[in-house]
């Protein structure tokens, strides 16, 4: 049987040349097990939530939050993190 794929792997990801004898890499699961849609009729009820919750659900710059995690996590921005090749001479 012939493979009449029009492109081999190397053409259609060149990086897999590079990605020889690597670690794996686990990526786990982030995204939520469960949600919930939780409804307000004023935003006063909204505050009060989230003082039930210990929680602001107002965004710094005064806007609503659309969503929040319940228990808090820390948020880690990964847009300053960087992969860097050390060179040792």
């Amino acid at each position: 049987m012939t493979d009449d794929r029009l492109f081999s792997d190397e053409e259609l990801c060149p990086w897999l040349l590079e990605w020889q004898n690597m670690p794996e890499y686990d990526m786990h699961d982030l995204a939520p097990k469960f949600q919930i849609i939780v409804n307000f009729a004023c935003a006063a009820d909204v505050e009060d939530f989230g003082k039930l919750i210990g929680q602001p659900l107002s965004a710094q710059d005064g806007r609503q939050l659309q969503s929040v995690w319940y228990p808090d996590r820390e948020y880690a921005p990964l847009v300053n993190k960087r992969y860097v090749q050390r060179v040792t001479r």
